[in-house]
């Protein structure tokens, strides 16, 4: 095993509303550079990320805005956010249910409360609590760098950030949250892919098939109520199946507890690619 460094994220506070225009590689192995420069975390563009109860948001190519959809699950309930079966990477989140709800008449909020990475060199398992890496347990109060095999495992000590690398140019990055009136007395997790270089056409789940999509900006317009409405197609790229979806301009929570703009639609309309593995 040899020690990696990563990142902390430093003055989350001053940082929230800061612009967004580059995507640095959040940690650098100390046998590539001794030291590395601290990257501020709200520089860091993901490619994809779940938050809260759980809303996705996604870039797609050619897309200026990322596209966002709310998919809430139920207790106890798998929901597969990427597999790669030419890759054999396979990451899958175990929903749980909060304590609040969005209107009186509606269901509990759900949340993250787990998740299972396996890849050919790594598995592991992350919660609020613990972080179980190739049967190694590590706490999130810890600062840690790992090496096995060609999976990274890195720990900023700090309470609430970790960051996975599997093989050559996937980069995962999570987040716990402790503090939210409705969600788990546990806390939940955030997911993001940082960098996706290197997953097949053939990658499905939530986010995995997103990977690969393309999107074309057809037309916008307001509607009587002022709102922004656009039509959108998204292609998969490998199938060359295009579909036309509309689409809503909202605002919704980005990294770093920012709000972003992006192209909100419904999941239902995304079936072609919302495949479970």
């Amino acid at each position: 095993m040899t020690s990696m460094s990563i990142a902390k994220p430093e003055e989350e506070e001053e940082q929230r509303n800061e612009d967004q225009n580059t995507a640095p590689d959040p940690s650098v192995p100390e046998n590539l550079k001794s030291k590395p420069p601290k990257t501020r975390a709200s520089q860091i563009i993901p490619l994809a990320a779940s938050f809260g109860d759980p809303h996705f948001l996604v870039r797609i190519k050619d897309l200026r805005l990322p596209i966002c959809f709310d998919l809430p699950g139920k207790d106890k309930q798998l929901q597969s956010l990427l597999y790669d079966p030419v890759r054999r990477i396979n990451i899958t989140a175990k929903i749980v249910e909060g304590k609040g709800r969005f209107k009186p008449d509606r269901p509990l909020r759900t949340y993250i409360g787990q998740i299972y990475i396996t890849s050919p060199h790594m598995t592991a398992t992350v919660t609020p609590h613990k972080i179980t890496f190739n049967n190694h347990i590590f706490t999130w109060d810890n600062e840690t760098g790992v090496t096995s095999s060609s999976s990274t495992l890195g720990i900023n000590g700090r309470g609430k950030y970790m960051e996975f690398g599997i093989s050559k140019g996937q980069k995962l990055l999570i987040r716990r949250n402790l503090e939210s009136k409705m969600a788990p007395n546990e806390g939940y997790l955030d997911f993001f892919v940082i960098s996706g270089k290197g997953f097949s056409k053939e990658a499905s789940g939530i986010i995995g098939r997103c990977l690969s999509m393309k999107g074309k900006l057809l037309q916008t317009h307001r509607n009587a109520i002022g709102r922004t409405k656009a039509t959108l197609t998204l292609t998969l790229s490998d199938q060359h199946i295009t579909k036309l979806v509309t689409a809503t301009l909202k605002y919704r929570q980005g990294w770093m507890y920012t709000t972003v703009p992006c192209w909100m639609v419904d999941s239902k309309e995304l079936t072609f690619h919302l495949s479970t593995a």
